[in-house]
């Protein structure tokens, strides 16, 4: 079994120092390397994480801020923050005050009909889209 990868340890000897027996199948560069890999998806991993809660808490903050106006589209739509979703936000944001166009804007493939969004979004008045207390209007 010695061609087959078993187990040895290895010795390296650097010019001018004394050999060094190294255990495992890897040399020093080849861990060096398996490190740096293993901190890069760490870092990757962790990124990820952050970025998909951020994105949660931005959905829940948008949520809220339906609920307040009583706007009741995330119970129709799957994603608030999906095309369709955001082109009904933009929408109501830039000041349109008719339910029925508003739903338009929703794309065919919402499992909600054109008279659910329009019911969810209720009649649209113009104090609505102005902002909310201490916030830039439109943003």
């Amino acid at each position: 079994m010695a061609g087959r990868g078993g187990w040895r340890p290895r010795r390296y000897v650097v010019p001018g120092q004394v050999p060094v027996w190294v255990s495992g199948r890897c040399g020093p560069r080849r861990a060096r390397r398996r490190r740096d890999k293993q901190r890069l998806w760490r870092t990757v991993t962790r990124r990820t994480y952050q970025v998909t809660c951020n994105r949660v808490q931005l959905q829940n903050r948008l949520e809220c801020l339906l609920e307040e106006t009583h706007i009741k589209v995330s119970s129709l739509v799957a994603d608030l923050i999906g095309p369709s979703a955001r082109r009904m936000l933009r929408a109501v944001a830039s000041g349109e005050t008719d339910p029925a166009t508003v739903a338009a804007l929703g794309s065919p493939r919402l499992h909600a009909t054109p008279d659910q969004l329009r019911d969810a979004l209720g009649p649209l008045k113009p104090t609505q889209t102005e902002g909310r207390p201490g916030r830039a209007a439109g943003s």
